[in-house]
């Protein structure tokens, strides 16, 4: 780094420090060096590929949604391409079933009308409607942040940003109460966002409305379309490093930020910082703060995937040819929250199934509801905050000069949002460069 220009330290290589990264550049041209320390070997965070049975997977944040106005635009400048669709590789007798821990209540085809005919049959089309019109409405509050973003107004916290945009009062009430309001039924919120929320958090319906509306709408309930990264999401980080041409460090974990912003490495070293961004989750990373910042309590879920070479058993499931894409309702009585084919492995000449949970898998309980199991695989890490009503967070900035955007993670927790987030406070950190650039000049004339 150069002694005569700014120093910029970024601590994570997630969606949001890769996003702030970026946006510090766009701002502030060759006046900043960018340092990103990453604590993992590889870049991505959330957007994590792993080895298994031969092939590389995606285990993270897996799915993107169309109006991911910013994930789509760095593909854009990237010329990155969408992974080919699941469907068009799937057996076309593949399903989607919801489970509610003893049998299938809800069996569908996938990619063709009889599964539109199934949904509508069990969940009536008024209850649906409603449901979609929910989730539109929070799609348009959420899509209304952008054109203020582009404009480059400032917010300082992620309160400040949703009661803009009207959607602190979603996060006042449960998503439950919150569809009960719309007229949504129960079976439909039991087993429809139930289940999408169990396969995107591993949370229920009684989480905040704001966050569980957009876990409705990543599911396609406002509309638009699916999709994945071709080579993996984390590209999308590794691309915003480098239009951000930042010196990325792995394996260096930051272990404390102290009040002159110098970042103590948990190798004993240090790194001397004008600007700190903390692109981390702070409740968990381990990184002590100055005596100055306190952070509002936040929990986060615990997530544990388990993955598994072999066919789901029929004996288990209770009928030939069990769905491959599996939600699950709400209620007690099941060892997973999804399950779901994510790829084939060549090796082993069998697929591929990722069980999502709360707590770990264990070997006996796969041995029951995979047939012919070939390799397991268990990931487990602290993914998303739990997301409560009315919740408490901290500012963007959390002393003069250390910046914080997983701020807004207690309020929703997506890789689109962490890209906003990043991208706010890039603006938050130009902001105050040449706040102080300008009081530099003026002194100096003076």
């Amino acid at each position: 780094m150069s002694v005569d220009r700014t120093q910029v330290v970024v601590v994570g290589a997630g969606m949001a420090g890769a996003a702030a990264a970026l946006r510090i550049r766009e701002r502030m041209g060759d006046a900043v060096d960018i340092l990103v320390l990453e604590a993992a070997a590889t870049v991505g965070g959330r957007a994590h590929r792993t080895d298994f049975a031969g092939e590389r997977l995606e285990v993270g944040g897996t799915l993107l949604h169309s109006t991911n106005s910013y994930l789509v635009g760095i593909m854009q400048r990237l010329g990155i391409e969408r992974a080919r669709s699941a469907e068009s590789v799937a057996d076309p007798k593949a399903a989607l079933g919801v489970w509610n821990g003893e049998r299938f209540v809800l069996r569908v085809p996938t990619g063709n009308w009889r599964f539109l005919a199934g949904i509508v049959a069990r969940y009536r089309l008024r209850s649906l409607r409603r449901l979609s019109a929910t989730a539109k409405d929070a799609l348009a509050r959420v899509q209304s942040i952008y054109p203020q973003l582009e404009a480059g107004r400032p917010f300082a916290s992620p309160a400040e940003l949703a009661e803009f945009a009207g959607l602190a009062e979603l996060s006042r009430s449960t998503l439950r109460e919150t569809l009960e309001r719309r007229g949504v039924s129960g079976r439909a919120i039991e087993e429809i966002a139930g289940g999408v929320l169990h396969n995107m958090f591993n949370q229920e319906t009684h989480m905040a409305g704001f966050p569980g509306l957009v876990g409705l709408i990543g599911a396609g309930l406002a509309g638009g379309s699916l999709f994945s990264v071709d080579g993996g999401n984390s590209r999308l980080v590794e691309g915003s490093l480098r239009l951000a041409g930042a010196d990325v460090r792995t394996g260096a974990r930051a272990s404390g930020v102290r009040d002159d912003r110098t970042v103590e490495l948990a190798d004993g070293g240090t790194v001397a910082a004008d600007i700190v961004v903390l692109a981390v989750p702070l409740a968990v990373a381990g990184i002590a703060l100055p005596a100055s910042v306190a952070l509002p309590p936040t929990r986060y879920r615990r997530v544990h995937v388990t993955l598994v070479a072999g066919r789901l058993s029929e004996r288990y499931f209770g009928m030939a040819n069990p769905p491959e894409t599996i939600f699950t309702a709400s209620g007690e009585n099941r060892p997973f929250n999804s399950a779901a084919r994510i790829g084939w492995s060549k090796a082993a000449d069998a697929p591929v199934f990722k069980f999502f949970g709360t707590q770990p898998l264990p070997d006996a309980v796969v041995h029951q509801i995979v047939d012919d199991v070939h390799d397991i695989k268990r990931i487990e890490w602290d993914a998303y905050p739990v997301m409560q009503v009315d919740p408490q967070t901290a500012p963007f900035e959390l002393a003069p000069g250390i910046f914080f955007p997983n701020a807004f993670e207690a309020v929703v927790s997506t890789l689109e949002t962490e890209s906003v987030a990043g991208r706010i406070v890039g603006d938050l950190v130009a902001q105050r460069l040449e706040g102080e650039n300008e009081a530099a000049t003026a002194s100096a004339t003076a």
